[in-house]
């Protein structure tokens, strides 16, 4: 069984650091104890020997990246090299690679990495985020289990086969806040903010199935901080798209590429796993925090998701990609003829968009009255969404 594990990173020297002195230091515990996995995992087949390769992608960084990964892919390899040399019961490999993608965007680096990588299945990790304890062992105790569940469901003779099945794993992402967390900071209703701006993807300890309900939350996908995805899923569904994604549109839809695949993944009936046992940390910067983050993470978001809405109409229900920034509940209840009314457009804006932003900006004005700086971030966000919405409508038009 081969893994190969990703990095894509920009200008990120310093966090970059910090996770692979993670990874490599979990490596070396791993080549020592690999036996854990035999014992953890109870089943009639033996483990397959295990290779791990880890890929950099720069995307043009400018900060010394460059020399940093080339010289921890010599160190890297040159280190466990020597190790297996000197103990010929290590049943891993590893190995380490630098890659340079000069097309400026995450989704370019993260298809540079998909057209680079060798292994069966393909781990994408954020350059900011910090490995928990044992978080590599967990990952191959829940890949393993997962195989062989499988190979026993459908009676496959061998979990090796199972390699050819399409599926899509994510993790419990918990925020690390670099100072205390703000009192006005909720992801639960009411007034609540999306935990993707921060990021946070904190579900609970247990393995889950998407889309599941946490806490009358209903959580549709992963978010694109840490994936394990096989290769088979891109023979599926592709690749991600380059017009979405941070840094990859000049015309701003910095975000979602991870949605669209995750929901085109889902629709052409890949599953997606939660495995809350196995954790990584994500700062969140006193800059991430503040009021102008948030509302430049909303607007780009609504730019974003009227991009799908625009262009992966399939990827919606009930009318949501003809209607974008309505609630799915609205929709469903309201009578054709007011949809319809909704629905013209005044200078390439929809009717209801209009309206939206007129009723957020009354909101917004009014939140301050409240001196509750939680309520008034909220429409404030809310009311930049809808401005990212009306900016991709003008856009596309």
């Amino acid at each position: 069984m081969k893994i190969s594990f990703a990095i894509c990173t920009y200008n990120r020297l310093s966090y970059l650091k910090l996770v692979t002195e993670d990874f490599l230091k979990q490596c070396e515990e791993l080549s020592l104890s690999l036996e854990t996995l035999e014992t953890v995992v109870e089943n009639e087949f033996a483990i397959q020997p295990l290779e791990i390769e880890f890929l950099f992608i720069d995307n043009n960084s400018d900060d010394g990246t460059e020399e940093y990964c080339k010289s921890f892919v010599d160190s890297f390899e040159a280190q466990f090299n020597f190790l297996s040399s000197n103990n010929l019961s290590l049943k891993s490999k590893y190995s380490a690679a630098y890659i340079f993608e000069k097309r400026q965007g995450l989704s370019h680096a993260r298809n540079a990495a998909i057209e680079k990588f060798t292994g069966e299945y393909l781990v994408f990790l954020d350059d900011d985020i910090r490995l928990a304890d044992s978080f590599l062992l967990n990952l191959l105790v829940n890949l393993q289990s997962l195989l062989v569940t499988d190979s026993l469901d459908l009676n496959l003779a061998s979990p090796i086969k199972t390699a050819s099945l399409p599926f899509i794993a994510s993790v419990r992402i918990v925020p690390s806040w670099e100072s205390e967390k703000p009192e006005w900071l909720s992801f639960k209703p009411p007034f609540s903010l999306s935990p993707s701006v921060f990021p946070s993807h904190d579900y609970g300890s247990e393995t889950r199935t998407y889309p599941f309900v946490f806490e009358n939350l209903k959580v549709a996908n992963p978010i694109g901080a840490v994936m394990l995805i096989s290769r088979s899923v891109f023979e599926k569904i592709g690749i991600f798209n380059t017009e979405l994604g941070v840094g990859s549109s000049a015309l701003g839809f910095g975000l979602h590429e991870d949605t669209e695949f995750f929901r085109t993944a889902l629709k052409e009936g890949v599953p997606l796993y939660y495995w809350g046992d196995t954790q990584v940390t994500h700062p969140v910067t006193k800059q991430r925090m503040s009021g102008k983050y948030i509302c430049d993470w909303y607007f780009k978001s609504g730019k974003s998701l009227t991009w799908l809405a625009f262009n992966r109409a399939d990827l919606f229900e009930n009318r949501q990609a003809e209607m974008i920034g309505m609630p799915v509940l609205l929709i469903r209840k309201m009578p054709e003829i007011l949809k319809r009314f909704l629905s013209v457009r005044i200078m390439a804006i929809p009717v209801y968009l209009i309206l939206k932003l007129v009723s957020l900006m009354g909101f917004s004005l009014l939140s301050y009255l409240s001196f509750n700086f939680r309520i008034i971030i909220y429409f404030r966000a809310l009311m930049m969404k809808c401005l990212g919405e009306i900016s991709a409508f003008r856009v596309l038009h």
